[in-house]
């Protein structure tokens, strides 16, 4: 990961309108290095024109950097910074290395969030159809930070599903005992393409989603003891 800082010659860290340098860190090495030092001056702007062409050469600079550190920040000079996808993070006083321990506990944080967010069945076909499918075992072997009950349970809840298809590489340990709590059936057959594929069908498409939105199930515990099921 790597994060940048905005600091002047005493250690403190700067407004972006200033004049300073702009260090950048990175943790590849498995603790803090400064890998670059920036030379930045936005305290003798000329005028728009200046500050984009002052910005964007700063941050042609910052290799897939993630954050920068700065004492406050407004208005297009934000904007710009955002179309390189670069976060900002604020903070007065000085810095220490401590602070950069802190941002990247809290952009991990962020990105397990994000992440979880988005793995879930995806729709096969039309709407109407209401047919899903997902890649369960690659998905956990990817990403041993997530499990199937996690993934599987909200959308098993909010979802009206006709049928659903899970390709996995074993049957979850808790799954015979919610299918059943959820008045859902399944069958498990062995595949070319995966060990496991399992297809659940709801008793009944027609009555909905909300008998199933009603009853309380964990959405995380009870996989197995790796936390990869």
């Amino acid at each position: 990961m790597k994060i940048a800082v905005f600091i002047n010659e005493y250690g403190n860290v700067l407004p972006f309108f200033s004049s300073g340098v702009v260090e950048l860190y990175s943790d590849d090495s498995g603790e803090w290095q400064c890998v670059n030092q920036i030379p930045f001056d936005l305290d003798n702007m000329v005028g728009i024109n200046d500050m984009n062409m002052r910005i964007r050469m700063l941050a042609s600079e910052f290799e897939d950097c993630e954050m920068l550190v700065i004492e406050n920040i407004k208005g297009l000079a934000k904007v710009i910074l955002e179309e390189f996808k670069i976060g900002i993070w604020q903070f007065k006083g000085i810095f220490l290395f401590r602070l950069l321990d802190k941002i990247k506990d809290e952009l991990l944080k962020v990105k397990e969030t994000q992440t979880k967010n988005i793995v879930t069945p995806v729709l096969v076909g039309e709407a109407a159809d209401a047919v899903y499918e997902i890649n369960l075992g690659v998905i956990l072997d990817n990403d041993c930070g997530l499990n199937s009950r996690e993934i599987l349970i909200p959308f098993i809840q909010n979802t009206n599903f006709r049928k659903l298809t899970i390709d996995c590489n074993h049957t979850p340990k808790w799954f015979e005992a919610i299918m059943c709590l959820l008045q859902l059936k399944y069958e498990i057959t062995e595949t070319e393409d995966s060990p496991i594929r399992i297809v659940v069908e709801p008793f009944d498409f027609e009555a909905g989603i909300t008998e199933r939105q009603r009853i309380h199930v964990e959405k995380e515990g009870g996989g197995c003891s790796s936390g990869c099921c």
